[in-house]
Order: C-alpha cells, then sequence, then structure tokens
C-alpha cells in the first residue's frame, strides 16, 4: 500500500512540475521584443484591448485599456489609452496615461521623462497644441533641452483672448522658465520662470483671434537630471459681439437710448505692439436735430476712457475723456443738425497687454457701457 501511495505521490509531483514548466512559457512568450525606435504615441506594453495580464499594446501612457478590470490589465498589464486607467471603462487602478484625469482623452502626444526626447527643440519643431487647456505632461531631458509648442487661437470670439501659460507639476530636481514668442515675427512677448525646484510658474498676454503663438520651455538653471513638468495654456475669450469694429469702416450701428456693452480690448499680432486702431471701438448712430449727451460708465478699474465724435463725412467733432481708471466719461454737445454720426471709444492711455502670475486684468471681464441720448 505504502508503494501505491509513493508512486502516486510522484506522478503527481511530476505533474506539477510539467504545468509550472508551461506556464513559466507562456508568459515569456507573451512579452514582445522591444521597438528599435519607440513611437511617441505609443504606451509601449501593456494591458490588451480585454486587459488580460500579459497582453502587449495600449496607447500613450499605462492602465487598464477601455475592458479592463481591476484585477487584470489595469493592475498587472500595462497600455491602456491616454488618461489615468485608461479611456472609457478602464480601472481606475491603473497607473500613467498623459496627464487627464481618469478616462480623460488628451490629443497632444506625451513627452515623460522615460521616452525619448520629440525633437521639439526649436519652433519649426514645435509640438502642435491644439486643444487649450489640456495639460501635457512634458520633460526637461537634459541641461541643454528646450521644448518647444505652438499654440493657435481661435477664430471666434473676434476680439480673441487672453492666454495663460501654466508652468506646473513641476518636478522636485529642477527648476521652469518658459518664454512666448509671437509666430508671425518670432520676437519675444513674454516670458517667466522659478528658480526654486519644484515651483510652478505663470504668466499671461492678450492674444489675437486666430493668431499663432510659441512657447519655449527650459530648466531656470541647467540641470544635469531630467525633471518632468506639465505644460497647459488656458484661452480666457473677450466676448465682444460688436466686433469686429476697429475702424470707421466697421463701425457698428447703434441706436439712440439703447445701452451698448462691450470691450476695450486688443492682442498682439506682433510682438513689438498692438496693430494699430486695435484697441477702438467705432460705432454709427443717426441722431435727430437738438442737443446730445453721451455717457461712457463702469468701466474697469484698470482702463480709463476716451470719445470721439464725427460727422457723417469723417470730420471730428468734439472729443472728451479721463485719464482716471474706472471714470465715467460724459460728452455733451448741442446744435446737432439731423443725420448720421460716427463715435469713437477707445482708452485715455494703452493698458497692459501682459503679466506673470494668474491674475488678469479687470479689462477682460467687466464691460464698458455706453449710452447715447438727445
Amino acid at each position: 500500500m505504502r508503494s501505491i501511495r509513493n508512486e502516486v505521490r510522484s506522478a503527481s509531483i511530476a505533474m506539477l512540475i510539467a504545468a509550472s514548466v508551461l506556464g513559466a512559457g507562456s508568459m515569456v512568450g507573451c512579452v514582445p521584443a522591444p521597438p528599435d525606435k519607440p513611437d511617441p504615441n505609443d504606451g509601449g506594453v501593456g494591458g490588451s484591448s480585454q486587459g488580460t495580464d500579459a497582453g502587449a499594446g495600449g496607447l500613450n501612457g499605462k492602465g487598464g485599456s477601455d475592458a479592463a478590470a481591476a484585477a487584470t490589465g489595469g493592475q498587472t498589464g500595462t497600455g491602456g489609452v491616454r488618461g489615468t486607467g485608461g479611456a472609457g471603462g478602464g480601472s481606475a487602478t491603473g497607473t500613467g496615461g498623459l496627464t487627464g484625469g481618469q478616462g480623460g482623452a488628451v490629443v497632444v502626444p506625451p513627452n515623460p521623462c522615460t521616452a525619448p526626447d520629440p525633437g521639439n527643440e526649436d519652433r519649426t519643431h514645435a509640438t502642435p497644441y491644439p486643444t487649450l487647456g489640456a495639460p501635457y505632461q512634458a520633460c526637461i531631458q537634459s541641461a541643454n533641452d528646450i521644448d518647444y509648442y505652438q499654440v493657435t487661437t481661435p477664430a471666434s470670439p473676434a476680439n480673441g483672448g487672453v492666454l495663460t501659460v501654466n508652468l506646473i507639476d513641476v518636478g522636485p530636481d529642477g527648476s521652469i522658465f518658459a518664454t512666448a514668442f509671437v509666430a508671425s515675427d518670432n520676437g519675444k512677448l513674454e516670458e517667466n520662470g522659478a528658480a526654486s525646484n519644484g515651483t510652478s510658474a505663470y504668466f499671461w498676454f492678450n492674444a489675437a483671434a486666430a493668431t499663432t503663438y510659441h512657447v519655449a520651455v527650459k530648466a531656470f538653471y541647467p540641470e544635469t537630471t531630467a525633471n518632468p513638468y506639465t505644460f497647459k495654456t488656458t484661452f480666457t475669450p473677450v466676448n465682444d459681439t460688436y466686433e469686429p469694429n476697429d475702424l470707421r469702416t466697421q463701425a457698428t450701428p447703434v441706436t439712440v437710448g439703447t445701452p451698448v456693452q462691450a470691450f476695450m480690448y486688443a492682442g498682439y499680432t506682433v510682438s513689438t505692439g498692438f496693430a494699430l486702431n486695435a484697441w477702438e471701438d467705432w460705432y454709427k448712430v443717426t441722431l435727430a436735430a437738438g442737443s446730445l449727451n453721451i455717457t461712457l460708465s463702469l468701466l474697469a478699474n484698470d482702463i480709463a476712457g476716451s470719445m470721439q465724435l464725427y460727422d457723417g463725412l469723417g470730420s471730428s467733432i468734439t472729443t472728451m475723456g479721463s485719464s482716471t481708471s474706472g471714470s465715467t466719461v460724459v460728452l455733451s454737445r448741442t446744435g446737432i443738425t439731423a443725420g448720421d454720426y460716427y463715435l469713437k471709444v477707445e482708452p485715455f492711455y494703452e493698458p497692459g497687454g501682459k503679466g506673470d502670475g494668474l491674475v488678469l486684468p479687470q479689462y477682460v471681464s467687466q464691460p464698458y457701457t455706453l449710452t447715447i441720448n438727445q
């Protein structure tokens, strides 16, 4: 009886050893050889589309793919689609992805410290940044590394809006610095950085509609260790329904007694300053004979206003303004003859259009009110 038991026990051990060998061979066979030149859009190996432990594939980061469960593909496999834990139904326990929230889709290819440098060292090879407000995880790979980004504002609203450059999530081993340029002349527009390791930096500038800008990012001090950061640009539109009306030929028709709410705003199209007439708002009004009273009120506390009245032929009649920011301006006139007139509204002096930090000028969010009465 003891002999039979020994024979059974020996056979069982042999079967377990064989199964173990076969299992190990299967696991090895599922791991693909690394590519010679990794695609920056490919997150490498990891959970397959079905979330198996050893499957290969996945896009843009680590984590479970669409169908991955927490136990397969989410924890063990790497890969998945873009956002943390993968897109769609990816597991929250998966890691990696670009930088959007769980399941968030980001269209800009990643540039983490573990990937090859994308070669965006100058403006001709700048990384396109088509989704304003999307965070982009990147890396300063070496002491001389520079990352260029290309940012284009939307065509609407016609007035443009403010672009804010955010350099955040800076790694603990490095500093950060960035410079913005206007693509039309490659001139420097604004810059800012943080000398302390791991510190964020921000700056903003007035952007024109449908205009391209470049942003160059590097270390504040040359670093010997690769250091990650997140690049993000946010766009604050200036929604002025009366634009474009920067010229007398573009004057917007208005009605006596009906208040107008609009913005004095201009965006950079060149680095040397604002375009001629960019701050001006022109209106056309039909007046009856008699007296006239025009009020420019509710101006932001960082802009001062001025008005100038023209006759139907474009000859100046009278002007009125105030150098005090936020002050109400009143233009009165008697002896008006019936006919069409033009009114130009503009800043008394040109306000600042760029700066450091996150606090934007009030004039981009608070419209002025213009009222024409007879």
